[in-house]
């Protein structure tokens, strides 16, 4: 091998590393600016025990992950306790957070297509949940892809 094939390779080698590194902040700030668009005081959210990971999509793509947990205000001012959430920019295109119960809500990168873990909430509100790109199911098995991840257990 020559020197300059060494050096390519080295670097093909290197580059994961690097780009987790530099993904992590953009990744972070990238979910902490969704959720605070939900949120009543965007002031109040908590981020923490984040850390960026590989898992596959629904669709068979390997993806990167950002897991974290979150914590805010609610209308009484206070805090609601720490929620697990999971952010994959790439398919999903937004976050999934789970409730201690494991029931789930869904904020989109652009916000069009949130839902509730209470899907029946939307519905009596008069929202048409058919025209959603990620369904409540699919929703449902993107958390079972990434969950896992998440959670340490693959």
């Amino acid at each position: 091998m020559t020197r300059k094939s060494l050096i390519c390779a080295a670097l093909i080698v290197a580059t994961p590393t690097v780009a987790s590194a530099q993904t992590a902040p953009a990744l972070t700030k990238s979910a902490n600016e969704i959720i605070a668009r939900r949120l009543l005081d965007p002031a109040s959210l908590q981020i923490r025990n984040t850390a960026v990971k590989t898992a596959i999509s629904t669709n068979g793509q390997k993806v990167t992950i950002l897991c974290g947990e979150y914590n805010a205000k609610n209308r009484f001012g206070g805090y609601i306790g720490f929620k697990t959430f999971v952010y994959e920019p790439a398919v999903l295109q937004g976050i999934l957070s789970f409730e201690s119960d494991l029931s789930m809500d869904f904020m989109s990168i652009t916000g069009a297509d949130d839902f509730s873990h209470d899907p029946k909430s939307d519905i009596k509100a008069g929202r048409n949940l058919d025209n959603l790109r990620v369904t409540y199911a699919e929703a449902g098995e993107y958390a079972i892809s990434y969950l896992p991840v998440c959670l340490g257990a693959t």
